[in-house]
Parts: C-alpha cells; structure tokens; sequence
C-alpha cells in the first residue's frame, strides 16, 4: 500500500470517493458546467497535449516525479484528465469539494480506454488541507480555483506545509487589471448606446449591470467574500509576497493559461484582449446572442485601442499561469 494509500484508507470511502471532507455542492449544476464552458467539445488529444506541455514547465521549474501530485478542485475533469494523460506522474490524488464533480471526473477517467497511473478521488474543502500529512506531495495544482478560496494566507501556507522540498504549487487565474479594465469599459457602454439611441431590453441592461458589479466586485478588498462562489482576482506582486513568508518562490506566465504555456514566448495576437473579453461576456457572462451583437457592434472597435500593444506582450493581464517553488531539493522528505 501506497504511503497515500495510507493516509486516504483513514477517512470513509463511498462509492470510490474518500471523504475528507463533507461534501459541499457547488453553487451551479454540476452536470451542466461542461455545456455552458464548451469543455464537452475537448479531443483527448487535446488533453493529453495539454499534460504534455504543462508538465514539460513543470519539470523545467524541478519537478520531480517523486512523490503524488494533487489536484484541488477538479471539477468536471478538464485538468484532471490532462494530468493523468501526461505520462509524467506515478500517482494522482484528485479532489473537489462537490461530490458530483468527483463523480463526473472518475466517469470520464474510466472511459479514457487507456493505461493510468494510480488515481484516487476525495472530497476535500480548502479549509481541510490540514488533514493531509507534511511534505506528501511533490506538486498540488489546480486550475481557476484559488479565486474560490476565503482565505489566501492560509491556503499557500497549508499547501506549502503538504509539499516535499523543492515542490510545485501551480495555478491559473484570473488577473485583477485585466477585469478591472473590463469592468470600466463597460460601465461606459450604457451612455454610449444611449447616445445612439440603442434601447436594450430591461433583461439586457441588467445583465450589463450584473457584468460591471461583478468586476468590481471581485477586485474588492473590503467586503466579506465567504458566502460567494467566485471571490477574487489576483495580483502578481500581492501573491509574490505570500508566497515568499512561506519559504516559495514565484514565477508568473501573464495572459497564458495551461493550454498554451509552450507559447508563453511567443507574442500574442493583436485581437487578445477584445476576444478574451468578447469570450468572457458569452461562456462566464452567458449573454443573450442579441446583446452580444449589439456589443459586437458597438463596442469592438473601441477595443482596437489595445491592439498595438501585441508587439511586446504588453496587453493588461487578464490571466495568467502562476508557478511557485518551495525552497530545498525535491528529493529530500520535507
């Protein structure tokens, strides 16, 4: 028996799924979170090449294959699925607090049709990391969770207490100027389209309105965020000083998400910012096709102001790939 084995064999067991934590729902149906993401039209291939390129970073940051890896918040299965492809890891712990989306991720995981390394699944809250064991884990991952998280401070320091020596904490988030910049945009649109006599239907307006609170909601610091879903955006330089009071060393990839880190070189195109912002108002935002259009229309090519700032990288971050470093080799226990 594995030493991971081991530590999960305490906690009860129900339908495959260990219990380290109650389960809590999330806040949306699970079974439709894939349809409103466009995650059901993923290839294996693309998932596999996505594992591939991840942990290539992984590796080139010191990553080694020593101990299991845990994902936090695995939802449907998008980065789970990568990672358990990839090749490159000996033993995988997968979790979410929802026991639905553990259970959609195992039903995936089981018609791969494929050899997998060793994979566990548990429900497991943020605020429950200090159940597992010190220094278990050479990397924990997870992708656009963090912004879940009430309370930061704590989550680097459990997750840098549950790493081995010279062990990963890898995440993709959102980024507090690039929303920011969103958010103000469009608090400027319903004068615009008065001025051009556009009505917008009451539905309309208030899922304009539901937008620019959202943005500056979650670049708040003075509310209470602990009863929300989605919470924050991040700043490199707020989560550099975290990380270095718990003994990490940051790294941050701006405007690239796992899928395309092999790219974090490269420039990115001149219509970034007005399709990202474009993609968030469609698949987080789920706006209407008619409200849609009228922005299409309207607004776009305001956002060509932006378009020469391609050359350099230099676009506001909307998101980005953060990769942090516990300081030791990788080889010795804690």
């Amino acid at each position: 028996m594995s030493s991971l084995a081991t530590s999960l064999s305490k906690f009860v067991c129900r339908d495959g799924i260990h219990h380290i934590s109650d389960p809590r729902p999330f806040q949306h149906p699970e079974e439709e979170y894939d349809k409103q993401y466009a995650i059901d039209r993923l290839s294996l291939d693309s998932f596999r090449h996505e594992g591939a390129i991840l942990m290539a970073l992984c590796e080139e940051y010191g990553f080694r294959n020593s101990r299991p890896v845990l994902e936090i918040g695995c939802g449907t299965g998008r980065l789970s699925l990568s990672l358990a492809l990839s090749g490159r890891i000996a033993e995988l712990l997968i979790t979410d607090a929802s026991a639905a989306f553990c259970a959609i991720t195992a039903r995936k995981l089981s018609a791969v049709g494929e050899p997998l390394p060793p994979i566990s699944l548990a429900t497991l809250l943020f605020e429950d990391l200090n159940r597992l064991p010190d220094g278990a884990f050479s990397m924990v991952i997870l992708r656009s969770v963090l912004h879940h998280v009430t309370d930061i401070p704590a989550f680097f320091q459990d997750c840098a207490r549950i790493l081995c020596s010279g062990g990963l904490l890898v995440f993709e988030e959102p980024c507090y100027e690039g929303y920011l910049v969103m958010g103000t945009l469009t608090l400027l649109v319903p004068d615009l389209l008065r001025a051009k006599k556009v009505a917008l239907t009451p539905k309309q307006a208030r899922d304009v309105d539901i937008f620019i609170d959202a943005m500056r909601y979650y670049a708040r610091r003075d509310v209470d965020k602990s009863l929300a879903e989605d919470k924050h955006l991040f700043r490199p330089d707020e989560l550099m000083r975290i990380c270095q009071s718990n003994g990490m060393e940051l790294h941050f990839f701006s405007n690239r998400v796992f899928a395309n880190i092999d790219r974090r070189a490269e420039p990115l195109p001149a219509g970034f910012f007005e399709k990202f912002y474009f993609d968030y108002l469609k698949y987080a935002m789920s706006w209407d096709e008619k409200l849609l259009a009228i922005f299409d229309q309207h607004v776009r090519p305001y956002l060509g102001y932006f378009s020469c700032l391609a050359a350099n990288n230099a676009f506001p971050y909307t998101y980005g790939t953060f990769l942090c470093r516990k300081a030791g080799d990788a080889g010795l226990t804690i």
